[in-house]
């Protein structure tokens, strides 16, 4: 008769099914966290000067960074947002003026470079929250999707606000 197999006790841990992967040491950098906020004066948040109290934006603000010059060539959202995320001209990005049912071939152009595919090339997880509105393959199925421009992780609206 063949011995039984030792199939251990009850309250034994199980063994792992593989072994668990060594401890990486992740390089001790920042977190990158963006606010690009549609329709937001310079001085509408406390940090800023402004007359509103906004204790938890001005503590995020108080232990990173706070942009105090950017421009874009135009003073509403989408060209707004292609001129971040990409760090160059609207138009260059492909994007002339805010996006609309009317306007839905344009969109932020494949070939432009974003900060999230740079900071995905750097290690960095990425997530886009809210508006995107550079387009996105609705009526033009070959618009590209935040994904296509770095993004791992993206909820949000389509277009609009």
């Amino acid at each position: 008769m063949a011995e039984a197999p030792d199939w251990g006790s009850v309250d034994e841990a199980p063994t792992p099914s593989r072994p668990k992967p060594a401890a990486s040491k992740k390089p001790n950098r920042p977190n990158v966290v963006t606010l690009l906020v549609d329709d937001l004066g310079y001085r509408d948040i406390g940090c800023y000067g402004g007359p509103v109290k906004t204790p938890v934006l001005d503590k995020l603000a108080a232990k990173g960074v706070r942009f105090t010059d950017f421009h874009s060539g135009a003073p509403v959202c989408s060209p707004s947002r292609a001129t971040f995320l990409t760090g160059r001209n609207h138009i260059r990005a492909g994007v002339y003026s805010v996006l609309s049912e009317q306007r839905h071939r344009m969109h932020l152009l494949r070939s432009e470079t974003t900060l999230a595919e740079v900071l995905k090339d750097e290690g960095y997880g990425t997530a886009h929250f809210g508006k995107w509105h550079l387009g996105m393959p609705v009526n033009n199925r070959d618009n590209p999707t935040p994904a296509e421009h770095g993004f791992d992780y993206w909820f949000g609206l389509v277009n609009g606000a």
